[in-house]
């Protein structure tokens, strides 16, 4: 589906602007989301309260050939760290799975010279 919708603009395709020296930048982060009341799910965390703990990747803003769109989400008990290697490499599956056609070889592996993941 993103390789039609990215085909679909043309010259502003990201995946054919990615080149060498300006890849595409993958963004993967987490951040600690607070809620006041014991939500379903939410468990408690270290700062005293309860929430979530939400792994975002997105593609970066750049002028070159960043759009920002979300590539994967995971969602995280509050309690639970999301630095861990495992949640990070099982996130970079999920992106990889849905980067368009254009950023891939003809033996269907991804060109790492186009793709910046940023931890």
């Amino acid at each position: 589906m993103r390789t039609k919708l990215w085909n679909a603009v043309g010259k502003q395709n990201p995946a054919k602007r990615a080149i060498r020296l300006k890849p595409l930048i993958i963004e993967i982060d987490a951040t600690l989301l607070q809620y006041h009341l014991e939500k379903q799910a939410a468990a408690g965390n270290f700062k005293g309260g309860y929430g979530f703990a939400p792994m975002v990747d997105s593609l970066d803003y750049s002028r070159i050939c960043g759009t920002g769109e979300i590539l994967a989400a995971l969602l995280h008990l509050g309690n639970k760290g999301a630095n861990s290697a495992k949640v990070h490499i099982e996130v970079l599956w999920w992106i990889l799975a849905v980067l368009p056609d254009d950023l891939a070889q003809e033996d269907r592996t991804l060109q790492c010279e186009l793709v910046l993941v940023h931890f």
